[in-house]
């Protein structure tokens, strides 16, 4: 008989369990329910992209995964919950009224209530980050959540701006200083010139004049020097056969060359002088020309990341996050749940019945 009873006890009290916690979800959400707003912030690539190529880059999906989760821990952050607070319309809002007068203490107040009932979670295989609100009024659920939104996305704006003005004014500083170096690099080019007293020291297929020169002078001199060689030959073979006619003539010939061998001789002294000079002018022009090349070649680097800032400042992929949507109010209450507080009256109920039923029994025993 103890047995049924016991039973019965049970099944009792599971069933009480049930009713209390069907009668309490229901005055709940007649009189304090919970409501949650919910959007998505889409997370890009965290590579840098470079806006003078077309496509994306290749990422990493765990490192991309721990981006998005960056990205949602900053917006937990107690900083940012201390500015979404400050905002007009989160003041003006019932929610936030409700913490009282006095500033400091109405913020804790606040700050505590969004660490625990304001959400933000990244997604493991998506590229959102989910945005959430649980409060008591519908539409201010869905205002919090949408000022936060706002908030977030002028917030990466801006600071990812800032960082990209700040490597602008960095680039824009040594692009104008190498612009002062070009120009002192292109003075020195003209200082050898003005030096050298020659125009053109550039490499070129074809020999300059000054070598043309010296090439021809000495080739005349060579010339003269066998022509020489076999008058002198001429003047020993008239010798011995006594033309004293014809060896006269030849020793003025020979007189004329030896006079026009020291000219060219001379000549080719000072061609050879005006090849070195040309020589060393080049080289130094050279030296010049590659040191002006350089600093040509940074500028255009230089000028080339200045465009790309530029264009990545007003990019609105830069911040990283893009605006998604605002956060629809939402059409039913996502607290209390029947689906939570049914299944826990009940097993709430049976334990006790059950505990009820233990201490009965032992209470028999003792009799």
């Amino acid at each position: 008989m103890n047995k049924k009873r016991n039973i019965l006890l049970i099944i009792v009290m599971t069933m009480s369990g049930l009713i209390v916690g069907g009668v309490a979800c229901y005055l709940l959400r007649q009189y304090s329910p919970k409501y949650t707003a919910e959007t998505l912030i889409k997370v890009l690539p965290y590579a840098e992209k470079d806006p003078m190529t077309i496509g994306t880059p290749l990422i990493d999906k765990d490192v991309q995964y721990s981006f998005r989760v960056s990205m949602a821990t900053l917006i937990k952050q107690q900083s940012t919950l201390e500015r979404l607070i400050s905002r007009d319309k989160i003041q003006e809002t019932e929610w936030f009224k409700r913490f009282g007068e006095v500033k400091a203490i109405r913020n804790a107040k606040a700050v505590k209530v969004l660490e625990k009932n304001f959400g933000a979670y990244a997604q493991k295989d998506g590229d959102y980050v989910a945005v959430s609100m649980t409060c008591g009024d519908k539409e201010e659920s869905a205002l919090i959540v949408d000022e936060m939104v706002e908030l977030f996305l002028a917030l990466q704006g801006a600071t990812k701006r800032a960082g990209v003005a700040e490597r602008l004014v960095r680039l824009t500083s040594q692009r104008d200083s190498l612009i002062r170096d070009l120009d002192s690099a292109e003075r020195a080019l003209q200082d050898v010139r003005i030096a050298s007293g020659l125009v053109d020291l550039k490499e070129h297929s074809y020999p300059h004049p000054i070598t043309v020169r010296l090439n021809r002078l000495e080739l005349e001199r060579d010339n003269c020097h066998l022509e020489i060689a076999q008058l002198k030959a001429n003047i020993k073979n008239l010798e011995k056969h006594g033309a004293t006619e014809e060896l006269k003539n030849a020793n003025d010939n020979l007189a004329v060359l030896e006079s026009k061998l020291e000219a060219l001789n001379k000549m080719v002294k000072e061609a050879a002088a005006r090849k070195r000079d040309f020589d060393l002018a080049r080289i130094q022009y050279q030296r010049r020309v590659a040191i002006r090349d350089e600093r040509k070649q940074r500028l255009d680097s230089v000028k080339e990341q200045i465009e790309k800032l530029k264009i990545m400042h007003d990019d609105p992929e830069t911040p990283k996050v893009l605006f998604v949507g605002y956060a629809p109010v939402p059409l039913e209450a996502s607290s209390p749940r029947w689906e939570i507080y049914l299944p826990v009256g009940t097993i709430l109920g049976l334990i006790f019945g059950i505990v009820l039923a233990l201490l009965s029994r032992k209470a028999k025993q003792k009799q």
